[in-house]
């Protein structure tokens, strides 16, 4: 009879002695935990995954290591949003046309320094104990002027300095200007003794260019020698000599004089003279005026004229300008050609190189006959400055 596996045959068990008895069922009890206890653990890795502790369970004796906190992976608060998950602003159409114009206008400048220098390079030279500076400033003005009775009328004018350092330090280059076929009034041109100036015509209309030396230069003398040609057909050689005094009066007033002697190769003789007081009354106003007369034997007579002004600075980038002035020629039909009363704005806007001036005008011009007549004029300028300047410095032997 074959007795099941369940069934347990302990006759074994009764032949043993005691303590062979005791000591056998230790071993066997032993043997018996031992296999249970590992089945146990065997299937437990087999249906069960053992679980990290978590925050809710039983008091951790330290911090729990895969929450530990990293100071680098902490979010930093954002007062908007990243820029890199932002898309691009759009462009805006005045930014766009702002960058293109500030681009010109600093390419026409490195353009214009570097022709300078060139210029300046093939006709100079440079001493080797001696630093250099070559530099320039232009002035360029645009004009829309609203005449009497809704007119319009467009001008330009330009002004040019070069200073020619390695030629020589006294030398300096000048480009004048102007084209403004609508001005109907007289006034002080801003270089009384420029022999290019067309004194002929009512109109501003001339260009020419000008090699100046100076003579003496000092804070209260100067004196030049200069020539150039008018730029028009045919064209015209002048030359000329200045010489202006400053005197000081008191501490708040100058007195300047000046007296130009010039000749053109069309056989034309004169001469220039020029008067002006300055005075200052308080911080940022200035009082002055200003008279100048001309002898030319182009004109057969004297041309003159008498202005004053008063200027008041209304901050740093904006000032205000009153000024009246009466001009005649000995040789018109009217000893008095035109009387003038202006008002004029002036500021700095956008960019440090960038002007603009407002300017109604009300003056009383006489006619070929003699008669005159009022006039109101409102001018719009636009002026856009040119510089540059550069150090040629002193460089050692042996370097290129």
């Amino acid at each position: 009879m074959t007795v099941p596996y369940t069934t347990l045959n302990l006759s074994w068990w009764e032949t043993l002695s005691g303590s062979t008895r005791r000591t056998s069922g230790v071993v066997v009890t032993a043997v018996i935990l031992l296999h249970t206890a590992a089945g146990f653990s065997f299937a437990c890795e087999k249906t069960t995954t053992k679980s990290p502790p978590s925050a809710e369970a039983a008091p951790w004796p330290g911090p729990i290591p895969w929450e530990e906190t990293k100071p680098w992976l902490v979010p930093v608060p954002w007062s908007e949003p990243a820029p890199w998950w932002s898309p691009n602003p759009p462009t805006n159409y005045f930014d766009t046309i702002e960058k293109t114009v500030v681009e010109t206008h600093s390419m026409l400048e490195q353009n214009i320094l570097r022709q300078t220098i060139r210029f300046d390079n093939f006709f100079g030279t440079v001493k080797p104990e001696n630093n250099r500076t070559t530099q320039y400033n232009i002035r360029w003005r645009n004009s829309l002027r609203i005449g009497h009775g809704g007119t319009f009328n467009l001008g330009s004018s330009l002004q040019a300095n070069f200073a020619l350092t390695k030629i020589s330090e006294r030398l300096h280059l000048f480009i004048t200007g102007e084209n403004d076929p609508g001005l109907t009034t007289r006034s002080l041109p801003e270089d009384p003794g420029n022999p290019g100036f067309d004194r002929t015509s009512p109109t501003a209309h001339f260009a020419n260019t000008e090699l100046r030396y100076e003579l003496i230069q000092k804070p209260s003398l100067n004196l030049f020698v200069g020539t150039g040609v008018r730029l028009a057909l045919p064209f015209e050689v002048f030359a000329r000599s200045r010489v202006q005094y400053r005197k000081k009066l008191g501490e708040l007033a100058l007195m300047r004089v000046g007296e130009t002697f010039f000749v053109k190769n069309t056989d034309y003789f004169g001469e220039t003279t020029e008067v002006s007081l300055e005075r200052l009354l308080n911080e940022g106003t200035l009082l002055h005026w200003a008279g100048v007369a001309t002898a030319s034997k182009e004109i057969n007579g004297l041309e003159w004229g008498s202005e004053l002004s008063l200027t008041r600075q209304l901050s740093s980038k904006a000032a205000l300008t009153f000024k009246g002035g009466i001009y005649g020629n000995t040789t018109a039909s009217s000893q008095i050609q035109n009387y003038l009363l202006l008002a004029r704005y002036r500021r700095n806007f956008l960019k440090p190189w960038l002007y603009y001036e407002l300017e109604p005008q009300l003056s009383w011009p006489s006619d070929p006959i003699g008669i005159q007549h009022t006039r109101f004029d409102v001018t719009f300028r636009l002026e856009i400055v040119f510089q540059g300047t550069t150090a040629n410095e002193k460089r050692p032997r042996g370097i290129k």
